[in-house]
């Protein structure tokens, strides 16, 4: 598990003592979008998977708290105004350390949660595709089967030169064997496009959790 990020809290302090009675905003589909990221933990069965879908709501939790330091920050600056009088520009050097700070923490905490996610679909494509993939191990282990009993029967008609009932009978098997491979091939590719289609179906259910750098950071102020 890797080491947990931790969004700083400079600015949200400073905002808190300042506009003490002011609720912090962001904006509306960046909280829908990590409310939709917290909500659609998939149900993944396997016991192994909780403490990655854990880590997935910790990690929402501090790109929220890193996103929320950023607007703040970036805020506080835009209500102060031009840093014009003496003195002015310590305060507004330490306010751009505060956004700068805020910006490479949301950073991290971005790119850890993409990467939680990423581990989150890879073993909900596994867990869902797992009884196809044995069903194609089983089909294709009797294919092999197959195929070598064809040529095996092949062979055998060397030594059946004017056996013509044994040769039908041999004739008959490799027949039959053929129209069950040809059966086998048909069933795989059932199962391969359904393997495919599942694939893509969770791919699209977390096409959206991954774009979450979709958001114009620099827009990210507060009324």
């Amino acid at each position: 598990m890797p080491t947990q990020i931790e969004a700083p809290t400079d600015a949200r302090e400073m905002h808190g003592r300042i506009f003490s009675s002011e609720t912090t905003q962001l904006p509306p589909d960046l909280v829908f979008f990590l409310s939709m990221v917290l909500k659609n933990n998939v149900d993944i069965e396997a016991e192994s998977a909780q403490p990655l879908l854990t880590e997935l709501e910790e990690e929402i939790v501090v790109v929220r708290e890193a996103v929320e330091e950023q607007t703040i920050a970036r805020t506080l600056l835009l209500r102060f105004g031009l840093p014009y009088l003496p003195g002015a520009e310590e305060v507004w050097l330490t306010l751009s350390e505060y956004l700068a700070n805020a910006k490479e923490a949301t950073e991290q905490t971005q790119t850890q949660l993409e990467q939680t996610i990423n581990q989150v679909q890879a073993l909900f494509i596994s867990q869902l595709v797992a009884d196809e993939e044995n069903q194609l191990l089983v089909l294709e282990a009797e294919e092999v089967e197959h195929q070598q009993g064809i040529n095996t029967l092949g062979e055998s008609g060397y030594f059946l030169t004017n056996e013509g009932q044994l040769t039908t009978q041999k004739n008959n098997a490799v027949t039959q064997k053929r129209e069950r491979l040809n059966l086998i091939a048909s069933q795989k590719i059932t199962i391969q496009n359904s393997i495919e289609s599942m694939r893509s179906m969770v791919n699209n259910l977390f096409m959206n959790f991954t774009n979450i750098r979709q958001f114009d950071q620099t827009q990210l102020v507060m009324a």
